[in-house]
Formats: structure tokens, C-alpha cells, sequence
């Protein structure tokens, strides 16, 4: 057993599988058995093949890898530090960017020799490199040095590993993007056949209209507030509150996820819209107070400032951004506690437990398949001591470290390391479901919880800088592991050994702590005033980590009133709901139509929580949308939906993000779109940048 190169590497030779298990024509299987697969001659040729390593991580996938890594890093970077705290996932430009350079060096070098095409498991490799490469860049963003991103970006890729069948296998989570990418990478390398036909046929159809209909959208976006495809369709009175469809391109891109999510995951979308956005928040407005409205004297009953008063966090966006933490980490909660149930005996047991409803609603093929992805990432997998101890290690390392490059006492930075672990689980959790990461948002609520001790233990004057490292620490270590965990959905639906992308992870990320830095110090030396208004680099989202940090060194007195109550109960309900589904009624109803309507229509509360947050107009009405377009066609054609809904998702999900690419050039060149067009009146501006937003919710 193992390869012999890599002694943390067990898997089973792949050339004695063929002896092991029998091999017969999948057409002759009525069911599948796991213990006696009988797996075909094509079935065991790719778990041979997803079994190597060697196949995926070359000479020239870690070369492609690094260059294109480069490319997407000098964008984000630019993009970061020009206007955006917001910054398009990066695993599909990558496909796509990596592909267009192979193609070009082929096309040159075959005038002197013969090279062979790139196979899907070097098309994935390429990927994770340059996603890890990336996701560096957002540690970096600021001269924090090589060391600072050494310490916390190695974290989050081993626990991430020891997690990752927890994840794709037992709780079956989609990963949208990550999975979409795995569609783009099939449609380059796969064998021709009239399916294969049939799929590209319909992944070019919908991926060029999403395209087009991007171009569309950048073209009328002159302006903030622009956009001629955000349509009043409840009426302007409704709009103010944020019910309206924005039919932009990017925002559609939530339809495509609609395609590749759970129904339950869109049906808690609309569930969390109405009930904060609907409900909750015109009910809190109403009593919220203004000069005008109440005079000098602020009268008993009036709980916040509307507009925000002093800042952001005393008006309506310290409840929503309350209420989103409070139902992410309350339903998180469990889910951290249900993991670590699972993987202590995982670590016990050689298998992890299966769950009994995991395969219900799949063909035989469908079940087969999945058995087939799960045995090439079960056998080709890293010990999990291994990957145990090099997290404790690198903690450790952070701990000394940090203290040394910046000003923060080493508890502090404890503290931090045994947070952010359990906030990558739930950030894992939540991107598998809605391709959401929160992660930003997660640790700038939690530190209101631990700005007044820091505080007190460091004085007004040290305070500050502390919480932000602090702040550092929770955010940076855990944002990069949804991330890794979506190169591992992609390899999953590959059928590409786990091995390659753990070992292209860390070539990535060694790679990314010192390209990051360096990129970033070429822009900081071409531009001195970074920072300012008037610079090149105004890094506009950079006031609102300032103001988190001043706010929360007065805890949770800073929220407005109610706040907390309201927070409580959202904590306790989110944490109550999934276990009284999983331990009660589906005990009671283990099989049959009212079990799958609770699976189906049993509210999720760490979904519902993030459109607490997000506003339906964006976000929730255009997965809505694109779920009941979906529904509709299993009605209409269940087959033909069956076949293709993943296709015809992931095509739009292609469409719009690939345009981020040109999108990012002509950012770069700060070229700005042409024109700006409404579907509302501006006569007087009213409804322009923003000030549409009655409850003021935009601030990021």
C-alpha cells in the first residue's frame, strides 16, 4: 500500500484493484451493491487514474497554475484597492484563463514537436493553484510580509482536508461554482459522444446568452444606482424596501445557482426574505425616530436613529448584520457539533458513518456513480494525524509569531486561532449551500463580543490596533477554507485524487505568500497616497474595518435597543431547528411523501439568516426565479431536466463570471461603462446611489 514517495500518503495500489473486484457490464446490474461493486472495465480504469497523482500534479499544471495565478492576483489586487470590498470567485476565470494559455503554447510549440492535450486532472490542479494563489491576495492586501500569511494561510488547508468527506459525502452539499467548474472542465476534455454533444450544445447555448447579457448590464452601469434591468414590478412604494427584481447579469448568476442547489436551500431563500424584509424589518423601522419626526427630545419607545444616526451599526444595519450572525452561528452551532461527532469516529472507525437517506431519490447509476467518487477520494487520501498535527503546528507557529511582526499579546492571538476554526466550519457549510461566504461579516460581528475586554485589558489607546489584528487573525485564517473545500468538490466531481489537490494547495499557497506581497508593494510604490480620496488606490471598503473596530470597543452596548433580544431568540430557534428535523420528525416520518416534504420544505435557518442580510431585490427573487423556471421543467420534462438542469445551470453561472475577466482588464485601465440607464424616475434623484434603500442597508 502507498506510493512510496510520500509516506503520509495511504491509499491502495491502483494496479491491484482489477484483482480485487470482478469487472462486468454496468447494463447488467439491476442494483448496487457497496460491498460487492463489481465495477466495470471503464469504472476501474478511473479509479486507476483518479488513484495517480502524478496524472494531475506535472511539471506543467503547477507551471500554468503559478502564471495564471499571477495574472488573477495582480486583478484582484487592483480590484481590491481600487473600489471593492467584493471580488469575483476566481476558479472558473482560472479554468478558462489556463486553457486559453495551454492552447496558445501548443499552438507554437507544435510547429516543432507533439504535445499532448491537457487532461481534466491538470485542468483541476491548475485551478487550485491559482485559487490558492488568490486567496492569499486577500490576506495580503495590506504589507502584513510573507511571514503574517505563512502563519494563518497553511491552517485552514489541513482542517479543511480531514473535513472534506464530511462535507461533499454526507451532507452532499452543491458547491455551485466549485461544481460548475467541474462541468467547464469536463466540456474540454471529455471523450466525444452524442451526450457529450447534447451538453455542449446546451452549456454554449445558455453560458453565450449569460455572456452577452453581461456585456449588456456593464454597458449601462455608469453610474451607482444605474442599471435599466432592475425592475419595480411590486411598485416604487415596494422597491423603497427593497422588493424589486434586478435583472442585471450578475445578480441573475442566482438563478444559475438555483439549478445546482436543494430545494430546500431556495425555499429557505424566500422563507428568510419575507420573514425579515417582509416582516420584521418595517415593523423595527417604524420604530425608529428622526429629528424631524420627534424634535430634540427623543420620546420613551423609540429604539435607533433611522438612517444610522452616528454610524452604521446604531441604525438598521446593526440589526441586520446581528440577526444574520446570530442565525448563522446559532444553526453552525450544530452543525460544528454534529461534525465533530462524525469525525471523532471517523477517526475511530475506518469509514465514516453513511446516512441512511443519503442516496434517496438517485438511480441505480446516480448511486453507482456516487460510490465510484467517494471510493477514489477515500483511496487516495492523507492520514489524518498527519493533517491533525500540522494544523496544531501551524497554530502554534501563529501564536509565537504574530506577536513578534505586530502589537498583540500572544493570548490574543489564541483566542483567535480557537475561533476561526469553528467559524471556517460554518463558512464551509454555508458556501456548500449557497455559494455565500460570510466570513468577513461572521468575525466583524463576533469582535463587539471581544472588544471590551481587549479593551480593558489594553487601554483606549492600544485598543484599536489590537482588535484589528484580532480581527485579522478570526478573518484571514478562515476565509481561504471554503475555498479549498471547492477544489475538492471539483476534484470529487472529477473523479480526481484528493493527493493532488492537497500537494497543489500547498504549492499555491507557499507560492501566493510571497507573490502577494510583492504585487501589492509594486502598486504601493506606484501609488503613495494609497488610502486617500483622491489616490488611485482609495481602497474605499477600508473606513468601514475602521469603524467596526472603534464601535466594537464598546460591545454589544454599541447595537441599537433590541438588538440582542431579538439576536437570543434567533440564536435559540436556529439551534433547535435542525436537530428537532433530524432527531424528531424524521424519526417519526422516516420514508415516504411527508419525509420528503420536511426535507424539502424544512426551513434552514443558516440560509435564512444570510437573507437577514441580503436584500430579496439582488439576491433572493433572482434564485427564486431561477428555482421555479427549474421546477417547472422537471414538471414539464423531468428527463430532460434531469439530464441537463446541472448543465444549464453551471452555464450561467460560466456566462457571468467569464465576463469578469474583460470586466477586470477594463477596471484595470480604468475604463468606466458608457451609459447609465433606470426603469424609475431620477428626475429628482431620489432613487439614485442607493437612497432607493429605505432601511439603509448598504453600507457594504
Amino acid at each position: 500500500e502507498g506510493t512510496g514517495e510520500l509516506d503520509f500518503v495511504s491509499s491502495v495500489a491502483a494496479d491491484d484493484l482489477s484483482a480485487e473486484i470482478k469487472a462486468v457490464d454496468v447494463e447488467d446490474l439491476e442494483t448496487f451493491d457497496p460491498e460487492n461493486p463489481n465495477w466495470t472495465e471503464e469504472e476501474l480504469e478511473e479509479i486507476k487514474n483518479g488513484l495517480n497523482w502524478r496524472l494531475g500534479v506535472t511539471i506543467r499544471s503547477i507551471s500554468i497554475g503559478i502564471i495564471t495565478g499571477i495574472i488573477c492576483t495582480f486583478m484582484l489586487l487592483k480590484i481590491l484597492l481600487w473600489n471593492s470590498a467584493s471580488t469575483p470567485g476566481w476558479s472558473l476565470p482560472a479554468v478558462l484563463i489556463s486553457y486559453i494559455i495551454i492552447k496558445l503554447f501548443v499552438k507554437i510549440a507544435s510547429r516543432w514537436t507533439e504535445i499532448l492535450p491537457l487532461s481534466k486532472y491538470e485542468l483541476v490542479v491548475i485551478q487550485t493553484v491559482t485559487v490558492a494563489i488568490t486567496s492569499v491576495s486577500l490576506d495580503t492586501s495590506f504589507i502584513t510580509l510573507a511571514a503574517w500569511a505563512l502563519c494563518l494561510s497553511f491552517t485552514s488547508v489541513n482542517l479543511v482536508t480531514v473535513l472534506r468527506k464530511t462535507f461533499i459525502v454526507r451532507y452532499r452539499l452543491p458547491f455551485p461554482s466549485p461544481s460548475a467548474t467541474a462541468v467547464l472542465i469536463n466540456s474540454f476534455t471529455e471523450k466525444q459522444s452524442e451526450e457529450r454533444d447534447l451538453k455542449i450544445k446546451a452549456f454554449t447555448k445558455y453560458g453565450g446568452f449569460w455572456l452577452f447579457a453581461g456585456q449588456a448590464y456593464y454597458a449601462d452601469s455608469g453610474i451607482s444606482g444605474c442599471s435599466a434591468f432592475a425592475l419595480p414590478i411590486f411598485g416604487l412604494a415596494a422597491m423603497r424596501y427593497e422588493w424589486f427584481v434586478n435583472f442585471n447579469a450578475e445578480n441573475l448568476m442566482y438563478s444559475g445557482i438555483a439549478f445546482l442547489t436543494p430545494r430546500v436551500v431556495n425555499f429557505s431563500t424566500i422563507v428568510g426574505s419575507v420573514v425579515f424584509y417582509g416582516i420584521l424589518y418595517p415593523i423595527i423601522y417604524s420604530k425608529g425616530y428622526t429629528v424631524e419626526k420627534v424634535g430634540d427630545q427623543i420620546p420613551e419607545g423609540y429604539w435607533f436613529a433611522q438612517g444610522g444616526g452616528t454610524n452604521y451599526y446604531s441604525g438598521m444595519g446593526g440589526y441586520a448584520v446581528f440577526f444574520m450572525i446570530c442565525c448563522v452561528l446559532g444553526n453552525g452551532a450544530y452543525i460544528v457539533i454534529d461534525m465533530l461527532k462524525v469525525t471523532i469516529v471517523s477517526f475511530i472507525e475506518k469509514h465514516n458513518q453513511s446516512d441512511e437517506n443519503m442516496f434517496d431519490g438517485m438511480s441505480n447509476a446516480e448511486i453507482r456513480e456516487e460510490h465510484l467518487r467517494t471510493k477514489i477520494m477515500e483511496e487516495s487520501t492523507i492520514n489524518k494525524w498527519f493533517l491533525l498535527s500540522a494544523f496544531l503546528i501551524s497554530c502554534i507557529v501563529g501564536v509565537v509569531v504574530i506577536p513578534f511582526l505586530f502589537p498583540i499579546k500572544w493570548y490574543f492571538v489564541l483566542v483567535g486561532y480557537i475561533i476561526f476554526p469553528i467559524i471556517a466550519v460554518i463558512n464551509v457549510y454555508l458556501v456548500g449551500l449557497t455559494d455565500q461566504g460570510i466570513t468577513f461579516l461572521i468575525a466583524k460581528g463576533l469582535i463587539f463580543a471581544f472588544g471590551g475586554w481587549i479593551r480593558s485589558a489594553m487601554g483606549d489607546y492600544e485598543a484599536f490596533p489590537t482588535l484589528m489584528i484580532f480581527l485579522g487573525v478570526v478573518a484571514f485564517g478562515s476565509q481561504n477554507s471554503a475555498d479549498i473545500m471547492g477544489d475538492y468538490k471539483t476534484a470529487y466531481n472529477l473523479k480526481a485524487s484528493s493527493t493532488s489537490m492537497y500537494i497543489a494547495e500547498m504549492i499555491g499557497l507557499v507560492v501566493g505568500c510571497f507573490i502577494s506581497p510583492a504585487i501589492w508593494l509594486l502598486f504601493y510604490r506606484s501609488s503613495p497616497d494609497m488610502g486617500f480620496d483622491t489616490s488611485a488606490f482609495p481602497v474605499n471598503y477600508a473606513p468601514a474595518y475602521i469603524g467596526v473596530g472603534h464601535i466594537a470597543l464598546d460591545g454589544f452596548d454599541a447595537l441599537p435597543e433590541k438588538a440582542t433580544t431579538f439576536g437570543i431568540v434567533f440564536f435559540i430557534c436556529a439551534f433547535l431547528s435542525e436537530p428537532l428535523k433530524d432527531y424528531v420528525l424524521l424519526k417519526i416520518f422516516k420514508t415516504g411523501r411527508i419525509s420528503k416534504f420536511i426535507q424539502d420544505f424544512w426551513p434552514n435557518w443558516m440560509v435564512m439568516g444570510l437573507y437577514a442580510y441580503l436584500d430579496p431585490g439582488d439576491y433572493a427573487l433572482p434564485t427564486v426565479l431561477g428555482w421555479l423556471f427549474c421546477e417547472y421543467w422537471q414538471y414539464k420534462d423531468s428527463e430532460s431536466a434531469k439530464r441537463l438542469k446541472y448543465i444549464v445551470g453551471s452555464a450561467i453561472i460560466v456566462g457571468v463570471t467569464i465576463f469578469g475577466v474583460p470586466q477586470s482588464f477594463l477596471g484595470l485601465a480604468s475604463v468606466s461603462s458608457p451609459m447609465c440607464m433606470t426603469a424609475w424616475p431620477t428626475s429628482d434623484g431620489s432613487l439614485m446611489e442607493g437612497s432607493n434603500d429605505i432601511f439603509d442597508l448598504t453600507y457594504y
